[in-house]
């Protein structure tokens, strides 16, 4: 009787320790962050995506003509401190109460912008005019610029 418990005492332990995993795994994170811009009277690259997933920053640019310029991805590491940082930013609740349309995103030639959330239960879209503040996600907006920033345009050529 006491070898059987110890085997079963033996056998939860290591089943444990199986399940916690190894410390050089990335931890998964609970949402991805994404900002874009977009402009309807553009020659060059018109639209931008930028990728928060983790610690990894993916920015792409795209055209409308791909054959003359193909989309461009480019990405880099972020400190973990740094993508924390803008994680803690994120307020869902603040996000869902702004999700649609503010003012005329692309009217007048003027570009649009948006930011975006999404988790594996849900995706809140927030977009309005390229360069406006949004005060409730003033922050956020402020960080995701910057970290776009970081990233040269190209605008007419690949």
């Amino acid at each position: 009787m006491k070898s059987a418990l110890k085997r079963f005492t033996i056998g939860i332990a290591a089943a444990l320790i199986g399940c916690a995993g190894s410390p050089t795994e990335r931890p998964e994170t609970s949402f991805v962050v994404s900002t874009g811009t977009f402009f309807g009277f553009c020659g060059g690259y018109c639209y931008t995506e930028l990728v928060l997933d983790g610690n990894t920053v993916r920015f792409t640019e795209t055209s409308r003509d791909s054959a003359r310029l193909p989309p461009r991805t480019r990405s880099l590491e972020l400190e973990a401190a740094d993508a924390e940082r803008i994680r803690a930013l994120v307020d869902p609740a603040v996000l869902s109460s702004l999700a649609g349309v503010h003012g005329c995103p692309d009217c007048a030639d003027g570009g649009g912008e948006w930011v975006q959330v999404r988790s594996p239960d849900d995706s809140t879209r927030v977009t309005f005019e390229h360069g406006r503040v949004l005060n409730p996600i003033a922050e956020l907006q402020a960080e995701l610029r910057a970290l776009r920033n970081r990233f040269p345009a190209t605008r007419d050529a690949p």
